[in-house]
């Protein structure tokens, strides 16, 4: 995408009255006779100081042969072009507000143009934010974005997950869903957690969203901005539940439990509070109870035992698939997600062999690679 030009100039209307007159032989002298209005006037009119009225754009019709809505609106794009070139001038005082934002990740996917001008690219920021001033911006950031307590390594950029909020938000909203209904909800869980052994994401996706949509949830996955460690988040907006993923580790296990811990959220939490799901933040009493929810849901508790013997097996055994697949199928799951689920109980190394049983996606709207 190429770098928008605005100029610092804006051509009145005059300009093209002056040329047809010119093209016509008229003098300003016999052109403000002719239109009825003193040469001071005419003057006025050329250089822009005065708007054309429908009078006027009906008698320069008449005088130039050239149609009144063609004045009308010419003169309004002049005024519309002034106010831009105003706002602009006075959003340059806002030019080292752009160095806190993901600015060059916006441009690069495509979120907003990018503008040599600064107070051009200020308003471009607002625009995407939906907002009329940087004040209300921040004023915004304030409202929706926490202060989060984070490791001393690590600081959320409450500015980026804005922006990454205000996309998700943008995209679900266009997503068609009927009323939010937890009972709704609640009798899909299984339809979904059938959705977790299929490996492509072109089949599953759309039931996904669709199953979801039909309950009045609208699931959307948004790339986050660099440096931006953020797994999921869930908010309302109006009747509607938003869970926002960004497929952040692209496996499978990652995955499905994002999804059913932000579905757990939506099921248990109400509709006053916004969960992020970031790297590195201590989760608190809601965040476990999501959790075990979506833990439950993809190798339900009553296995628990069994799970625990198949990591005594691997350790005596060695990072043995079958095993594990045979696993999965008694629990009815994708093997990928078991081997999730064994290394996050520590009954395996992350680093195992077994990785290889996770699933790898690569989607068109992801473009951090």
């Amino acid at each position: 995408m190429g770098s928008q030009f605005y100029p610092d100039w804006v051509s009145p209307p005059g300009d093209t009255i002056e040329d047809r007159a010119e093209e016509l032989g008229l003098t300003r002298k016999e052109l403000a006779k002719r239109l009825g209005i003193s040469q001071k006037h005419l003057i006025d009119l050329i250089k822009g100081r005065v708007s054309i009225n429908p009078g006027m754009a009906t008698n320069l019709e008449r005088v130039l042969d050239i149609p009144a809505d063609f004045w009308l609106r010419r003169d309004a794009q002049y005024r519309a072009a002034l106010q831009r070139k105003k706002e602009i001038e006075e959003a340059t005082q806002w030019k080292d507000w752009l160095k806190e934002l993901p600015l060059s990740w916006m441009i690069k996917e495509e979120w907003i143009q990018k503008y040599s001008n600064k107070g051009a690219q200020v308003l471009e920021v607002l625009r995407f934010l939906r907002v009329g001033s940087v004040d209300v911006a921040q004023s915004m950031l304030k409202e929706r974005v926490p202060v989060f307590r984070t490791s001393q390594q690590y600081e959320t950029n409450r500015w980026s997950l804005l922006i990454w909020m205000a996309k998700a938000e943008q995209t679900a909203m266009e997503v068609q869903t009927n009323e939010f209904s937890p009972t709704k909800l609640r009798a899909i869980l299984q339809n979904l957690r059938q959705l977790v052994k299929e490996r492509n994401p072109d089949v599953f996706l759309p039931a996904m969203q669709s199953l979801c949509a039909e309950a009045g949830v609208a699931v959307v996955f948004v790339p986050p901005p660099k440096g931006l460690a953020i797994y999921g988040a869930t908010w309302w907006k109006r009747n509607k539940a938003i869970v926002a993923m960004t497929l952040r580790y692209k496996t499978n296990d990652h995955l499905w439990f994002t999804f059913f811990h932000e579905i757990g959220h939506i099921l248990m939490h109400g509709r006053k509070n916004k969960f992020f799901e970031l790297e590195q933040i201590e989760p608190g009493e809601r965040e476990e109870q999501a959790n075990a929810f979506a833990r439950d849901i993809l190798i339900p508790q009553k296995f628990k035992k069994e799970l625990e013997e198949l990591g005594m097996k691997l350790t005596s055994y060695g990072p043995r698939a079958e095993l594990v697949e045979d696993f999965a199928r008694m629990v009815d799951t994708a093997p990928g997600i078991v081997v999730g689920r064994l290394q996050h109980d520590r009954l395996i190394p992350f680093s195992s062999r077994l990785n290889i049983l996770k699933i790898k996606y690569q989607w068109v709207l992801d473009k951090t690679e």
